[in-house]
């Protein structure tokens, strides 16, 4: 009579499906414990300039800014035509342009919040082009904000998300893409970021709706690895 071994104590471990957020992730920076270090194997540590703090974020810690001079950076980042960003904000007082993050000039790609004055709105700033959405997130309350841009064509098309809807959209974006500086709270000239920045992620590809939603998480935020 054959032998056939019996299996039944044998453990099979559950299958945990890959996040699609991981495809394309450049640089994760999940801004916990003074650290600001790349979450991703490509290992970009951000440098502090003038002493950003730690502050209670959206999940754990999250950079609190002053307003004055401090700012996250990292030299030499390598853009792609295809890009998008995902960052959670958190504005305090401010009485001028608040700087959420710039690619430095010549590409000069950033996201803003317009000063009370005019009316506290998100926007996004590229190569001379203010694009403002009609959505306040100057209110002491967080706020998720994505900006996609495909750059690779001639419709290339610039989308910004707050809070997972859809706020801006744009065609003929045509930004100078190169190899860069990121500043996180800066836009490079004059203007800072005074509040809290957190789970900030840089992708070489333009995010789906569906990507934004995941990363929106009905308010809650999502951190790397995203499972």
């Amino acid at each position: 009579m054959p032998f056939f071994p019996q299996f039944s104590n044998l453990f099979v471990p559950p299958f945990v499906p890959t996040s699609t957020l991981l495809n394309g992730l450049s640089s994760y920076w999940n801004l916990d414990n003074d650290s600001w270090l790349d979450s991703t194997a490509n290992g970009r540590t951000l440098t502090n300039t003038d002493g950003v703090t730690n502050g209670t974020g959206i999940i754990n810690d999250g950079a609190e800014f002053d307003g004055s001079a401090q700012y996250l950076s990292r030299s030499s980042y390598p853009l792609t035509e295809n890009l998008s960003v995902s960052v959670w904000v958190k504005c305090g007082s401010q009485t001028d342009y608040t700087a959420l993050f710039n690619f430095l000039a010549p590409v000069d790609i950033g996201a803003y919040v317009n000063p009370p004055a005019t009316n506290n709105n998100f926007g996004v700033y590229i190569s001379g082009t203010w694009n403002n959405s009609l959505i306040s997130i100057n209110d002491s309350l967080w706020h998720h904000v994505v900006i996609t841009l495909n750059a690779g064509n001639a419709g290339s098309t610039l989308k910004c998300y707050v809070d997972g809807t859809l706020v801006i959209e744009n065609g003929g974006v045509e930004p100078n893409i190169q190899t860069i500086t990121l500043a996180i709270g800066f836009n490079g000239s004059e203007y800072y970021m005074n509040g809290t920045l957190d789970e900030f992620g840089v992708w070489d590809r333009v995010l789906t709706q569906s990507e934004v939603t995941q990363l929106y998480n009905s308010g809650i935020g999502l951190s790397y690895p995203f499972s």
